[in-house]
């Protein structure tokens, strides 16, 4: 809006000409005016200096930079109002008419303008000029003296470094700028002096000297909108002092006001359209979080804007002629203000303990002892950390699916996000186009959208694996969370709620290879193939219908943990593979099926049918459990033909030299050969032969090959039985039981923390330091106590080749094993370190071989 306004007599006499009269020279002493021209000239040599050193930190760049947030705030404020067409057009350059038009619309002088067009003192800005009356203006307000006595050059382009001088003209840094070298050194040092708070060139690029885009003009004016004015405050012998004035902006000549509640111009944003506000609607507390909140109307701002201020400290501008409209929100102490996406937030004595997604752990305190929430909609206040006790809004939960933390000078000030009802599994939708019915059936009961067309939710979305969904892409087996703003999603409640669905279809597949098992024998960690998932409930195996060996699909959480699990048949690729099984089933009507069992290069087990009447189906009988072939598949994906490999004979099953690829009969195998291991392949029984994939670092010399394929001469795949490496040293750091009794294992050895599946049960249990070999499928095959150990001693001294305790001196075996373990308590954890971290005064325990050398310390205390 623009205000009726009259130039003041004030006003009119604030020309920059007056203002700098009390820099006048002493013409009584002849010395005095010698030594100013020394002065002034030395003074210009520094100017010099500076205006290239200013430029130098304004670098080139094209005028398409993207200034559409400022073009969009000025359009909205009338400062900028387009061509006839309303076109903005950010990349044309702005003429000095053009300038001076927008710098008088943002003072607020717009009607004084349209009444002061007419004659002006330019040649060349006649009284029709459609620019006169605010050339007048200007002039008038010594914002301008034109580009000679008596030209104006109106379609001259202005430049950035003019058009930054006029505007600190404009808000009377004129004084101050002369102070500083004058035109152009002095506006760009008091441009981008942050003492002043005008900080006009923050985010601009171009070179000052170059003409100014609509855009970067925009920029400027966007900098300037909230910035002091420089005003007289007082005289002293007829000379003025200045200093800034806060409560005079270019908002406020526009007539626009700052906002207060209960006196403070500081306000934190409560609620916003996407957390229960309309959508031109805040609302709005004090910063010290008391008193009632206020809700505000809000002019020119998308909803999505106004939710990027949930939760943050503002100062805003209204509009008393539009009903009190918020026209302008800026974040107040942007600086201070950081936001926390938490993974995790808990409540830690009296303070917020909040986990970030990267797994970062802070511990906070509340800002001014109280916090302002937003839960599920609902707006709150709470004590330090209570909002997060038992029975508080967010409760003490540790895994909300979204919680966010507005940090305010590094304590937290507001939280807001959605607790959730536990997670259920999706089994049909409804979406009645007669009824309006709109909800979800679930393993926890109906989830309601709308009850009918009379009773539905006043706001509604659904968020599936980060996509905003219709009801629609819901599908049978997603996990589903639900957060409402009534006490829950029921049918009852479907009127006027707000709700929240919030949707993941992660899915993994694979073997299920071990579990940790709690006292009940329920599973509380799964390891699918070669990685480990939380079990959300534990839940015992035989509930969810799998064992141990089957290719289960396991759908998860949003955080990652094990929902339920599932059966589910393995991916299917063609290529060398090893025989684990083969059956054959004959139905109710005497039609036989057979079926092969393979373990694939890739590291799946699946079962394929075996196509009647195929080579595979005339060979079956020959084919034997625990064998390297080749098979091929047809597009149903069953097996058409079975390719055997070559056995090795005996004599010549040794490898020769692993690290030249040497094999069986002293073939060479390429690098990328596809090898696999054979343990056992229980031949006479109906169990699974037992066999992995392995690579070559697993290997070793002597290792025995049986089966082997080549191609042009090179072996491209190959089968070891029972391979294993050499005897190393380890602490048994976790032990978890697996299938037919065998052992997971975690390990610290010469290389850190590593995990390993064993052959056999393992006697040994954690904390216990053992001598170990591998299998060449990378399996525990056996394990020896290291029975010989000393008391726990402080360190005397430390080399890298010795260690003293106890009076007595050691020497360090190769490679050896260092571990931490707090008191050597076995319940707490283990962590892997080297010799480098050993130092005088550690308490330490010492693992002896028979040589007495040292291969492996535990240290009790650092």
């Amino acid at each position: 809006m623009n205000s009726q306004r009259v130039l003041s007599v004030k006003e009119t006499n604030l020309s920059q000409n007056s203002h700098l009269k009390h820099k006048s020279i002493n013409q009584k002493s002849k010395e005095v005016f010698f030594m100013s021209k020394v002065r002034k000239i030395l003074s210009l040599t520094i100017v010099f200096a500076m205006f290239l050193t200013l430029f130098a930190g304004i670098t080139t760049v094209s005028a398409a930079s993207d200034y559409s947030s400022s073009v969009e705030r000025m359009q909205k404020f009338g400062i900028m109002k387009g061509d006839p067409d309303g076109q903005l057009r950010p990349n044309s350059d702005v003429l000095r008419s053009e300038f001076l038009t927008m710098l008088v619309r943002a003072l607020g002088y717009e009607d004084a303008a349209v009444a002061a067009a007419g004659s002006t003192r330019f040649t060349d800005v006649p009284a029709n000029h459609w620019a006169s009356g605010y050339v007048n203006v200007a002039v008038q307000l010594g914002i301008t003296k034109g580009t000679t006595e008596t030209t104006f050059s109106p379609d001259k382009k202005v430049e950035v470094v003019e058009a930054v001088a006029m505007i600190e003209r404009a808000m009377g840094y004129e004084v101050l700028a002369q102070e500083k070298g004058g035109y152009p050194v002095g506006h760009l040092v008091i441009a981008k002096d942050r003492n002043f708070g005008l900080n006009l060139l923050d985010g601009v690029s171009e070179a000052a000297t170059m003409p100014a885009p609509r855009g970067l003009v925009a920029k400027l004016f966007d900098n300037a909108l909230n910035a002091a004015f420089y005003e007289i405050d007082s005289y002293s012998n007829g000379v003025p002092t200045y200093k800034p004035n806060p409560n005079i902006t270019f908002l406020t000549k526009m007539g626009y006001e700052k906002y207060t509640l209960g006196g403070d111009d500081v306000v934190i944003v409560s609620r916003t359209p996407y957390y229960g506000t309309d959508n031109d609607k805040i609302q709005v507390i004090r910063a010290n979080k008391s008193g009632t909140p206020s809700e505000l109307n809000v002019k020119g701002y998308t909803p999505e804007e106004l939710n990027s201020f949930i939760g943050k400290r503002i100062k805003a501008y209204f509009d008393a002629d539009d009903n009190n409209k918020l026209v302008d929100i800026q974040l107040a102490d942007k600086d201070k203000t950081v936001v926390v996406a938490a993974k995790e937030i808990s409540k830690d004595g009296d303070k917020i303990k909040i986990k970030d997604k990267d797994g970062t752990e802070t511990k906070y305190d509340a800002k001014d002892g109280k916090i302002g929430a937003i839960v599920n909609w609902n707006f709150e206040t709470a004590d330090n950390a209570d909002i997060f006790a038992a029975g508080a809004s967010f409760g003490d939960k540790k895994d909300l699916i979204e919680a966010t933390a507005v940090i305010f000078d590094g304590k937290v000030d507001f939280v807001y996000g959605f607790k959730y009802e536990a997670p259920v599994k999706v089994s049909s939708i409804v979406d009645n186009k007669v009824t309006g019915a709109k909800y979800v059936r679930t393993n926890g009961g109906s989830k309601y959208i709308d009850k009918d067309k009379d009773n539905k939710a006043k706001f509604s979305i659904i968020i599936k694996d980060g996509n905003q969904v219709e009801l629609s892409a819901l599908a049978e087996h997603d996990i589903l969370y639900v957060a409402t703003e009534k006490s829950d999603a029921s049918e009852s409640n479907a009127k006027d709620n707000r709700i929240k669905f919030f949707v993941v279809s992660n899915t993994v597949s694979g073997e299920l290879k071990a579990a940790k098992l709690n006292a009940s024998n329920e599973a509380e960690k799964i390891k699918i193939g070669d990685t480990t998932y939380d079990v959300l409930t534990p839940t015992a195996l035989a509930s969810w219908s799998v064992a141990f060996g089957d290719t289960v699909k396991a759908r998860l959480t949003k955080d990652g943990k094990v929902y339920e699990l599932v059966k589910e048949s393995g991916a299917i690729t063609e290529g060398y593979s090893i025989v684990l099984n083969k059956a054959t089933e004959t139905d109710r009507y005497n039609n036989t099926s057979k079926y092969v069992k393979v373990l694939k290069a890739d590291g799946t087990k699946v079962e394929y049918k075996v196509k009647k009447d195929s080579n595979a189906d005339t060979n079956f009988a020959t084919i034997a459990k625990g064998t390297l072939v080749k098979i091929e598949l047809n597009a149903d994906n069953e097996i058409v033909k079975i390719i055997e490999a070559t056995a090795v004979p005996a004599g010549n099953q040794n490898a020769n030299d692993i690290s030249k690829r040497k094999l069986a009969a002293g073939l060479v195998a390429k690098e990328d050969t596809v090898l696999f291991n054979m343990t056992n392949d229980n031949s006479g029984s109906n169990d699974d032969a037992e066999a992995n994939v392995i690579t070559w670092g697993n290997l070793s010399d002597n290792n025995t090959v049986t089966y082997y394929f080549t191609d042009d001469g090179y072996i491209v795949a190959a089968m070891f039985t029972n391979a294993s490496a050499e005897a190393t040293y380890a602490v048994i750091a976790d032990k978890s039981t697996i299938k037919d009794g065998k052992n997971h294992l975690v390990l610290i050895t010469k290389n850190g923390k590593v995990e390993f599946d064993t052959n056999s049960a393992v006697a040994e249990g954690i904390g216990d330091v053992v001598e170990f070999t591998l299998s060449a499928d990378n399996k525990v095959k056996s394990t020896t106590p290291v029975t010989v150990a000393t008391d726990v001693y402080e360190i005397q001294d430390i080399t890298s080749n010795i260690i003293k305790v106890n009076n007595t001196i050691y020497t360090f075996a190769d490679n050896v094993v260092v571990y931490y373990n707090e008191n050597l308590d076995n319940t707490k954890d283990f962590t892997a370190m080297s010799k480098a971290d050993l130092y005088k005064y550690m308490q330490v325990k010492l693992y002896l071989n028979s040589d007495n050398d040292i291969i492996a310390v535990a240290i009790s205390k650092k």
